[in-house]
C-alpha cells in the first residue's frame, strides 16, 4: 500500500484516544442512581463479584477492599511481619503501593526491571535478598507475562511470601496457569480503565484460609463507612468523559481540545485522564505517610459491585480482542530497530492492557502520533525509586529509569479494529524510517 493510500485512510478514519472507559454511559448512570437513592453497604452484588473471581481463578477465597493499595496494606498486616522487614518490589507502580508497605511498618526495597517483560530482573532479584527479606511483590505490567518459573524458584528457595499485583494482567497466563495463582495471594485493581472495573476497588484472591480470616477481621474492624460524595464526583466525571471520549465526538471535537491542552501543559491532560483515587482527591504530590490514610479506608459499595459485575461479564471477550490487537501490533513493529517492545514468551498469554513502545525519541513520536490522530501517553506509573518524597528508599534502578523516561503507551483496546492497529503501526514505522506522509 502506498503512503498516499494510508493518508487517505487516515483522513477518512476516526481518531484514536487514550481514554477507553471500561463501562459505558448507561451503566454509569444506573450506578449514579443507585448511589443517590440506594444503600452503600456491601451485600449481594459484592458477594457475587467475589464469587465470580473465585470461580474464574479457581481459588478458595476472594475478598474485596476499597482499593488495591488498601488490599495490599491489610494483606501485609495479616502476616504479622516484624518492623523493618523487607518487601522486594519493582519501582514502576502506583506510588501509594509504597505507602501501603511503609505504613504497615515494613521497608520497600526496589529491584530493577528488564525491558523485555517490564517485570523484575531475575539476576538482580537474587542479589537483592537479605536476611530481612520476607516478601516479594511481583507487579505484572501492561498484561505482559514474565518467566514465572524462574521468579517462583528464587522465591521458594528463599522462603519468600509472593504477592502478585495483577491490576494490569487480568486473565494473563503462563504455561496454562493464570497469572495471579503463582503466589500465595494476588491483588487486582478495579479502578477506571481496568478490564474489570468498578470505579474503585481492590480484589484479593488466595487459597490461604488463615489469611482470609485475618482479612475479614480487618475489613470488619478497620474499614470506615462509605461516603457518597467522592463516588458521585467520580461518576459525574466518568459520565462526562463517556460522552466526550465517544469515538465520534472525540474525532470531531475533543481531539482538538486535547491538541491545545497538550501544547499548554501535558500535565493538565494527565489530571483530566486519571482515575487514580489520589488524583480524584486533588493530591498530586507524593510523600511518605505516618499512617494509612482514612480516605483509602472508605468501604466498597454495592453500586460499585454492580458496575464491576457488568464489566466482568464483558471481560473475556474484551481480553480476546486485546490479545489479538496486541499481537498484531507487536508483529508489525518488531522489525523496527529504533524501538523496544514487549516480548511474548513461549506458552505465555500476554493480554496487552496497553502497549508500551520504548524509544529515545518518545516526545517526538508522541507529537507525531497526536498530529495524525493517535492520542498516546507516557507511562503514568511512578518511578518510586527516585520519586520525590520517597527519599529514604531511593536507589539506582537504571532500566526502570530508562523506561520511565522513554516509554510511550498506545491503546490496543477492544474497540479498535485491524485497520486501527495497522494505522498505528504504519505511523510508528513512518516516524522512525523518516518517511513522508505525502508522495
Amino acid at each position: 500500500m502506498k503512503i498516499t493510500d494510508h493518508l487517505k485512510i487516515w483522513l477518512k478514519s476516526k481518531k484514536i484516544h487514550k481514554l477507553k472507559l471500561t463501562n459505558g454511559f448507561i451503566v454509569l448512570a444506573v450506578c449514579l442512581l443507585k448511589i443517590i437513592f440506594g444503600k452503600l453497604s456491601r451485600s449481594k452484588y459484592s458477594i457475587r463479584l467475589e464469587e465470580s473471581f473465585k470461580e474464574l481463578y479457581g481459588v478458595k477465597d476472594a475478598i474485596v477492599f476499597p482499593h488495591a493499595r488498601t488490599a495490599l496494606y491489610f494483606v501485609l498486616k495479616s502476616y504479622g511481619l516484624n518492623s523493618g522487614d523487607e518487601v522486594l518490589m519493582t519501582p514502576l507502580t502506583i506510588a501509594d503501593m509504597v505507602n501501603s508497605i511503609h505504613t504497615a511498618g515494613l521497608r520497600p526495597k526496589f529491584v530493577d526491571v528488564e525491558l523485555k517483560t517490564f517485570s523484575i530482573d531475575i539476576k538482580k532479584l537474587e542479589q537483592s535478598i537479605t536476611e530481612r527479606t520476607r516478601v516479594l511483590l511481583v507487579t505484572h505490567l501492561f498484561g505482559v507475562v514474565p518467566e514465572m518459573k524462574d521468579i517462583m524458584k528464587i522465591a521458594d528457595k528463599n522462603g519468600l511470601i509472593v504477592i502478585e499485583d495483577c491490576s494490569q494482567s487480568f486473565r494473563a497466563q503462563y504455561k496454562g496457569q493464570n497469572i495471579g495463582t503463582f503466589g500465595e495471594v494476588a491483588i487486582f485493581s478495579l479502578t477506571n480503565f481496568k478490564t474489570c472495573s468498578s470505579l474503585f476497588g481492590g480484589m484479593v484472591i488466595t487459597d490461604n484460609q488463615e489469611l482470609l480470616k485475618k482479612l475479614i477481621y480487618f475489613r470488619e474492624t478497620e474499614i470506615l463507612p462509605a461516603k457518597s460524595k467522592l463516588l458521585i464526583k467520580h461518576l459525574i466525571k466518568n459520565l462526562v468523559y463517556s460522552v466526550l471520549f465517544s469515538r465520534w465526538l472525540f474525532s470531531y471535537l475533543t481531539y482538538f481540545v486535547i491538541l491545545v491542552l497538550e501544547k499548554i501543559s501535558p500535565g493538565i491532560n494527565y489530571r483530566l485522564y486519571s482515575g487514580n483515587i489520589k488524583v480524584v482527591l486533588g493530591k498530586f504530590e507524593n510523600s511518605l505517610y505516618s499512617e494509612f490514610p482514612n480516605n483509602y479506608l472508605l468501604d466498597y459499595t454495592e453500586p460499585q459491585a454492580y458496575v464491576g459485575l457488568h464489566s466482568f461479564v464483558q471481560a473475556e471477550q474484551a481480553t480476546r480482542k486485546r490479545i489479538e490487537n496486541g499481537e498484531l501490533l507487536r508483529q508489525l513493529l518488531k522489525e523496527i530497530g529504533a524501538i523496544e517492545i514487549p516480548i511474548k514468551l513461549v506458552d505465555a498469554k500476554n493480554v496487552y492492557w496497553r502497549f508500551p513502545i520504548v524509544s529515545n525519541d518518545r516526545d517526538g513520536l508522541k507529537k507525531f502520533l497526536l498530529d495524525h490522530g493517535i492520542d498516546s501517553a507516557p507511562t503514568y506509573l511512578a518511578l518510586c525509586s527516585k520519586e520525590l518524597g520517597f527519599e529514604p528508599y531511593h536507589q539506582p534502578t537504571p532500566v526502570a529509569e530508562r523506561f520511565k523516561k522513554n516509554a510511550l503507551v498506545v491503546e490496543v483496546n477492544e474497540k479498535l479494529d485491524e485497520n486501527d492497529i495497522r494505522l498505528i503501526a504504519f505511523l510508528v514505522k513512518s516516524y522512525f524510517n523518516h518517511e513522508k506522509l505525502i508522495s
